[in-house]
């Protein structure tokens, strides 16, 4: 395990896996309901892509029960990606501008 201290000094916590060095599970403050609480995310199954393990299912547990659960159907690494993905969208706001 190995504890973080961030912002305003609040708590970060991270645990990985003996064996294979994989993150299992991590934590800190979240928001669940619009209440700020500290939270942890575990993730419970992992599946190779690319020759990398990645999580597919991962926990969110509150208050040491479990809250909800993430799992990705499908997981693609090295997508070719559109350069234009990174520009800045348009503003839509007016400029007044005056002579």
């Amino acid at each position: 395990m190995i504890f973080g201290f961030g912002k305003n000094n609040e708590r970060s916590w991270f645990y990985f896996d003996t064996e294979r060095f994989l993150l299992t599970r991590w934590g800190g403050k979240g928001t669940i309901g619009g209440i700020e609480e500290y939270m942890d995310y575990r993730a419970s199954h992992f599946i190779p892509v690319n020759g990398v393990l990645l999580p597919k299912q991962i926990d969110l547990i509150a208050e040491d029960s479990l809250f909800g659960t993430i799992t990705f159907d499908t997981i693609t690494a090295n997508e070719t990606l559109d350069a234009k993905m990174f520009y800045m969208p348009p503003s839509i706001i007016p400029t007044l501008r005056q002579k």
